[in-house]
């Protein structure tokens, strides 16, 4: 190889190695060398598990406690004909889940399963909520005890303040129309934004505080600033004396903090 052919070799050769090391740069700034993240799948940052703890948002299991079930209770609708109610509480403060899941179960005198009914819903921060299910039959069996379940182990905690919608209710009232109970309230949207699909769930409560009956309706719109009358009605009188009426509205959450 005389000296022009080496000279050339060189050029090629150190230009080779100038594009592998730009390249390899690129590949190591692109694919290797991310910023540690709250998505990198891996324990970093001040993290106190996997891209969760520290500064991410989601809360590792051992940083949060399940939700406490306050009570359970079971309704007759009618013939065959049920109703259930749950009070759940969240005892984790600025900590809230989109999603918890749960189940009814609903038994027989003798402890047989006569109905499952699932469900979800959305956990608020360090607070008491209902849960309510309608429409459970069991056709010509007598339903006795129910349960209820939540599944903890499938709840996904973040760090976060709920925002509760500014609702008022108001006009609480008790009554009996041509012997069935009735209770009516008015429900207000304060807000700047309309209120859809709002559930609003009953609870009446005996004079030794038992929670003895309960009812929910669907809330379809409210207009902002505008406020709309709720209904509940039961094909029989209450034949115990009734201390206390909670009417509580459970508006879809528009924002976490």
């Amino acid at each position: 190889m005389n000296w022009g052919s080496r000279r050339k070799f060189k050029i090629l050769g150190t230009i080779w190695a100038v594009i592998f090391i730009a390249l390899g740069i690129f590949v190591y700034t692109k694919f290797l060398n991310k910023a540690p993240s709250c998505f990198d799948n891996v324990q970093n940052q001040d993290e106190m598990g996997v891209d969760c703890g520290g500064i991410c948002a989601l809360v590792c299991p051992l940083e949060s406690r399940p939700p406490i079930t306050v009570y359970s209770r079971l309704f007759k609708a009618g013939p065959g004909a049920y109703s259930a109610l749950a009070l759940v509480e969240n005892p984790n403060q600025n900590v809230f889940s989109t999603n918890m899941q749960y189940i009814f179960k609903v038994y027989d005198e003798k402890n047989i399963l006569l109905f499952e009914v699932p469900g979800q819903t959305f956990v608020p921060p360090g607070r008491v909520f209902p849960i309510f299910e309608h429409s459970i039959l069991t056709g010509n069996r007598e339903a006795s005890k129910i349960t209820f379940e939540i599944n903890s182990d499938a709840i996904v905690w973040q760090k976060g303040q709920f925002i509760d919608p500014n609702i008022k209710v108001t006009n609480v009232n008790n009554e009996v129309v041509d012997t069935r109970s009735r209770i009516t309230a008015d429900i207000e949207n304060d807000e700047v934004y309309a209120m859809k699909n709002m559930e609003v769930i009953a609870v009446v409560y005996d004079k030794d505080g038992n929670a003895h009956e309960s009812s929910a309706t669907i809330i379809d719109y409210i207009s902002p600033s505008d406020k709309t009358n709720v209904t509940f009605t039961w094909n029989y009188k209450f034949d115990f004396d009734v201390s206390k009426i909670d009417v509580i509205p459970r508006p879809i959450p528009r924002n976490w903090q």
